[in-house]
């Protein structure tokens, strides 16, 4: 595993490391964004892991736009690229920073990160969250009983 090797076998090598650590979704993940990347036109010059350039992985991720992919999909292909090419010892200072994506819908991550009921969703307040201690606390309304 060194940025010298030949970019196909740093692939594969991946991708087996993956599977060995029974992470199938990431070696699926994996194989699929590692496709892609060296499908783009600019990458056919790309021989080695070292030959991979900043300008490389922006071509990558104006092609994943260009195909209508939100840009928290485009962070999510930029960090397998990262993480592949961290994976084959090549030195990744010169990678762009990771997109910029907003979060879309945090009330239902926040429902699904603490376990909330619909109906504890629909009723929290900023007061049921304490800052200081990290906790949300799941509070009866009185005032809301008629709803």
């Amino acid at each position: 595993r060194n940025p010298l090797t030949a970019i196909k076998t740093a692939k594969e090598l991946y991708v087996r490391d993956c599977q060995q650590r029974g992470a199938m979704e990431a070696a699926k993940q994996a194989r699929a964004v590692l496709d892609e990347f060296l499908s783009l036109p600019l990458s056919c010059d790309l021989l080695q892991v070292r030959s991979v350039t900043r300008e490389h992985v922006f071509a990558f991720h104006r092609a994943l736009r260009g195909r209508g992919l939100s840009d928290r999909t485009v962070a999510n292909k930029h960090e397998r690229l990262r993480s592949w090419l961290k994976f084959c010892g090549a030195d990744t200072k010169f990678l762009p920073p990771v997109p910029k994506y907003e979060n879309k819908l945090p009330t239902i991550d926040m429902a699904l990160k603490l376990g909330l009921r619909d109906r504890e969703l629909v009723f929290a307040m900023w007061s049921d969250i304490d800052f200081h201690d990290s906790t949300f606390r799941v509070r009866g309304k009185p005032s809301w009983a008629s709803l």
